[in-house]
Parts: structure tokens; C-alpha cells; sequence
């Protein structure tokens, strides 16, 4: 759902324009801090896809690890392997570039809200303290797609090129075709990890996003959890 179409857009033009008209803001169920968690949700279901992702680098190492030791044997199980490892890796990057993008509308829409109660704030100290710390949260929002940029200059290359080894092994599954590329396997291979801990980066920067933004919560008891 794009903002566009969002409710919580709908909340946002309708402060506008009761703004605009009466100078008076306006509460909805989706403002301040509500809205900064819908973000963090966000940020939730971008951390679980980014794990997905290390998850299907992980297999598809390892099955490109198999293909290797049983390329004098029988590689067509390990190679079976790889070829759902390369799915579920196109997979997981779909859904976390679509989880960023929900991320981004939600944490967009939440410091427009905010500075509609900004603008609307009289007291003068209240309205300082309030945009010092909003220009201080927006930028540890916005790092979180500076360090996004940083993760894509990583990924989406290794990717392709996973994608490309992918279609040459399809057509080479020969103990000679996978002994001319195991030294560029074992590259990808060590690329991959090297993707891997640049995610952790982002995780990081999540965390710490999320945590700057959104309400503490006491964590959930077992026996809650459990029956959920």
C-alpha cells in the first residue's frame, strides 16, 4: 500500500488543510508517536528480509562448495541445491527492497506529521526543543539510506554475478567446467561473506534507527508470547 492510499496520508492532507484554513492542527490515531511506530515495524520486517538474504547467501555458498567437492562424483544434487539457493536469494532481495521503500513512506509521512505539530506549536521553547530534535532523528533516519547505498554497491553485483556463474554451471556441469571455475567460485564465495557483514551494518543502523524514534516497550512475558 503506497502512501498515496494510506490513511495515514489521508490524516496528513486533512491536518494540511486545517491548517491552511482555521490555523488549528489535528489528531488522528496515526500521528506522532503511532506513526514513528508504523516505521519501526518497518524496520522489523527490513531486518527480518536482510536476514533472509544473509540466509540464502549462506546456502548458496554452500551449495557452490558442493558442487566443487563432488565435481568428479556427482554434482547434480549440490547444483540442485544451488539453483533454489539463487531463487530464495532473488527472493529475499525483492521483499527487502520493498520493505525499505514501505520503510521510507512510513518514516517519510511520520517527520511530516511531526512538522505539522511543529509549525503549529506556540510556545516557543516547546517549538525549539521540538525541531532540534527532529532534524536530529531525521538525520539518523536518513543514514539509514546512506548505509543502504553502501549495501547495494555490494549485493546487487554480487548477485548478478551469482546469476551468471548460475546460468554457466546450467550449461557446464562437468568435472572440466567446474574445475576452470573454482577459483572464481571460491571468489564469489568470499564475496559473499563480505556481503554478509556489510548487511550487518544496516541491521545495526536499523537498530539503532529504531531505537532513536520509537517508544520503549517491555518485551513481550513467555507465557504472552506463547499464546500468541
Amino acid at each position: 500500500m503506497t502512501p498515496k492510499h494510506h490513511p495515514s496520508t489521508l490524516a496528513l492532507l486533512g491536518c494540511v488543510a486545517a491548517w491552511a484554513l482555521f490555523g488549528t492542527g489535528c489528531a488522528t490515531t496515526e500521528t506522532g508517536y503511532h506513526q514513528a511506530e508504523r516505521t519501526g515495524d518497518r524496520m522489523a520486517h527490513l531486518r527480518k528480509d536482510i536476514r533472509d538474504i544473509q540466509s540464502a547467501i549462506d546456502e548458496t555458498t554452500e551449495a557452490l562448495d558442493a558442487i566443487v567437492a563432488t565435481a568428479e562424483t556427482d554434482p547434480r544434487k549440490p547444483f540442485t541445491r544451488f539453483d533454489k539457493a539463487v531463487d530464495n536469494l532473488e527472493t529475499a532481495d525483492f521483499k527487502a527492497k520493498r520493505s525499505a521503500d514501505e520503510m521510507r513512506d512510513e518514516g517519510k509521512l511520520f517527520f511530516e506529521l511531526w512538522q505539522l505539530d511543529i509549525a503549529n506549536t506556540r510556545n516557543e521553547d516547546v517549538r525549539k526543543l521540538a525541531e532540534s530534535r527532529k532534524t536530529e532523528l531525521s538525520k539518523n533516519f536518513q543514514n539509514i539510506s546512506r548505509i543502504s547505498v553502501m549495501v547495494k554497491d555490494d549485493l546487487n553485483p554480487w548477485i548478478s554475478d551469482v546469476r551468471d556463474l548460475h546460468k554457466y554451471l546450467n550449461n557446464d556441469l562437468t568435472p572440466g567446467g567446474i574445475s576452470a571455475a573454482s577459483d572464481m567460485i571460491q571468489k564469489y564465495t568470499a564475496r559473499g561473506e563480505a556481503v554478509k557483514k556489510s548487511l550487518n551494518l544496516l541491521i545495526e543502523e536499523l537498530n539503532v534507527v529504531e531505537t532513536s524514534i520509537t517508544p520503549a516497550r517491555a518485551p513481550s512475558s513467555p507465557a504472552f508470547s506463547a499464546a500468541r
